[in-house]
């Protein structure tokens, strides 16, 4: 495969991976949410129960929707929150994989020409540079 078509793979899959990273994020402070659902509701009841506030009909209603809904939510946005991180681990593989299949030499080669062998004996940078080369072939 073209060194171009490598960086070109590589940089979409860092891309989806910067994406499933906001997921992740937004899910992880939607977990947080929930948790505090779950404890104000669980509060608001014991505060009730022990006559430290006035528990009518509709506070306790509320309270237990609070504690379910909390609930409830925290684990669908934790499942979420698990496929996301699953999504990520697949594309950094994925990316990696990619990475290693790049030839330094080649990419060296590419850039510079000739001038190659002061750059083979770095190839963090080979890759940096190639992705750089793709962006600039699109743009």
């Amino acid at each position: 495969m073209d060194t171009g078509n490598l960086a070109g793979l590589i940089e979409r899959l860092e891309e989806e991976i910067e994406t499933h990273a906001a997921a992740a994020e937004r899910s992880r402070r939607l977990v947080l949410i929930s948790r505090v659902a779950v404890a104000g509701g669980l509060l608001w009841l014991v505060a009730g129960i022990f006559r430290l506030t006035p528990l009518e009909a509709t506070d306790l209603v509320f309270a237990i929707a609070a504690v379910i809904g909390g609930v409830v939510f925290a684990g669908s946005s934790r499942s979420t929150l698990e496929e996301t991180e699953a999504a990520i681990r697949k594309a950094e593989a994925m990316r990696s994989q990619l990475i290693d299949r790049i030839d330094p030499e080649a990419v060296a080669a590419q850039l510079h020409g000739e001038d190659a062998e002061a750059d083979e004996d770095r190839p963090s940078n080979v890759v940096s540079l190639a992705l750089r080369r793709s962006r600039s072939e699109r743009g």
